[in-house]
């Protein structure tokens, strides 16, 4: 019965450090119409915990999620698909502190 729980123990206790919490990350929602440009962001890096990353983790369009180069220090989100006038909703989760920063502000 020791044994189980001892298991049991170590397990919850993996779970819950390799998990991220949630309470790390921030959203970046951006509202807008598209006017045929793409948008460009500037990533920003970040320690934790000794693993150092870029911030952003997530980036959505309308819902969807974007397959996009989002692992480097500058990176575009591309909307071809879009015409003009088209409403736009961007979502960027990204770590708590390192909000990336739109580069072509203008294009929005």
């Amino acid at each position: 019965m020791k044994q189980i729980f001892l298991v049991l123990l170590i397990c919850c206790s993996f779970f819950a450090i390799a998990k991220e919490p949630s309470s790390q990350y921030d959203t970046l929602l951006i509202e807008t119409n598209y006017n045929g440009k793409n948008i460009f962001f500037r990533n920003q890096f970040h320690s934790s915990k000794g693993v150092a990353g870029l911030a952003t983790k997530e980036v959505k369009v309308n819902g969807e999620i974007i397959q996009s180069e989002i692992n480097q220090s500058v990176f575009e989100i591309p909307i071809s698909n879009k015409k003009r006038g088209d409403k736009l909703n961007i979502e960027l989760i990204y770590v708590r502190g390192k909000k990336p920063e739109i580069l072509n502000y203008k294009s929005i």
